[in-house]
C-alpha cells in the first residue's frame, strides 16, 4: 500500500460566523497535492459543520469534534452519531485529550464511541497521548497502549480509522514533541500490532507540529505545516495527525 498522508485542523470551540467564512475561502484557494497524495480535514464546531461542508472544497474532508457513544435520545447537549451522518458529515474525532481530561471521558468509554461510531457509517479519527507527568514518570508506552488497546477490544475493522497520536503535554505549552519521540511511540504501536492487539498491520508518518501551509518534510518523510498562511482571527491550531494505515 503506497504512503498517503492525513492532515487536518481542529478548531476546537473557536470562531464566529464570519471567520469561519474567512477560513474556509482561504483553504478554498490554497495550493495542495492531490488526494492520491494527502488527505485533508478540517474539524469545525458543531454549529457551524452544515455551513463549512456546503462551503468547502470537495477534496476537502469534514470532521465532527465529538459525538454521543450510542443512539440519540435523551442525553441534553449530546450529538449522535445518526445526526452527523444526517448532515452528511463523515467523519468525527474522538478521544481527544481535552473530552478526556475535562469530562473525564475513559479508555473504555472511547472504545465504545469508536465502535459505535464506525457501526452508522462514520470515519473515525482516535486520539491517543500521554500528559507531561506521565511522560516524565516513564509511562508514556504503558499508557498509549492501554488507550489503543480499548478500542481494538471494540474494533476488529479499522478501515475507517485513524489513530491520531498527540502529546498532550506539547499543547499550549510552547513545548513540541520531536520526531524521535514520535517515532518512539510508533514503534511501540507496530509491537502491539504483532502482539494481535490490532490486527492489520500498521504502518505510521510520526511527526507533530503545528500551523499552516504545506510542504515535504525530506528528513523524515512526513507532511509539515509552515507559517502564515490561516488567519490569526481564530485559533485554529493545525495539527499533523500521524497516520495509521491498515493493510
Amino acid at each position: 500500500m503506497a504512503r498517503k498522508f492525513f492532515i487536518g485542523g481542529n478548531w476546537k470551540c473557536n470562531g464566529t460566523l464570519e471567520e469561519v467564512k474567512k477560513i474556509v475561502s482561504m483553504l478554498n484557494e490554497a495550493e495542495i497535492p492531490s488526494e492520491n497524495v494527502v488527505e485533508v480535514f478540517v474539524s469545525p464546531p458543531f454549529v457551524f459543520l452544515p455551513l463549512v461542508e456546503s462551503l468547502l472544497r470537495p477534496d476537502f474532508q469534514v470532521a465532527a469534534q465529538n459525538c454521543w457513544v450510542r443512539k440519540g435520545g435523551a442525553f441534553t447537549g449530546e450529538i449522535s452519531a445518526e445526526m452527523l451522518v444526517n448532515l452528511g458529515i463523515p467523519c468525527v474525532i474522538l478521544g481527544h485529550s481535552e473530552r478526556r481530561s475535562l469530562l473525564n471521558e475513559s479508555d473504555e468509554f472511547v472504545g465504545d464511541k469508536v465502535a459505535y461510531a464506525l457501526s452508522v457509517g462514520l470515519k473515525v479519527i482516535a486520539c491517543i497521548g500521554e500528559t507531561l507527568q506521565q511522560r516524565e514518570s516513564g509511562s508514556t508506552m504503558a499508557v498509549v497502549a492501554a488507550q489503543t488497546k480499548a478500542i481494538a477490544e471494540k474494533v476488529s475493522n479499522w478501515a475507517n480509522v485513524v489513530l491520531a497520536y498527540e502529546p498532550v503535554w506539547a499543547i499550549g505549552t510552547g513545548k513540541v514533541a520531536t520526531p524521535g519521540q514520535a517515532q518512539e511511540v510508533s514503534l511501540k504501536l507496530t509491537q502491539l500490532s504483532s502482539q494481535d492487539l490490532i490486527t492489520r498491520t500498521l504502518h505510521w508518518h510520526a511527526c507533530y507540529t503545528r500551523a499552516p501551509v504545506f510542504k515535504l518534510d525530506s528528513v523524515i518523510d512526513n507532511f509539515c505545516l509552515c507559517e502564515n498562511a490561516i488567519s490569526t482571527t481564530i485559533s485554529c491550531q493545525l495539527y499533523l495527525y500521524h497516520l495509521i494505515l491498515f493493510s
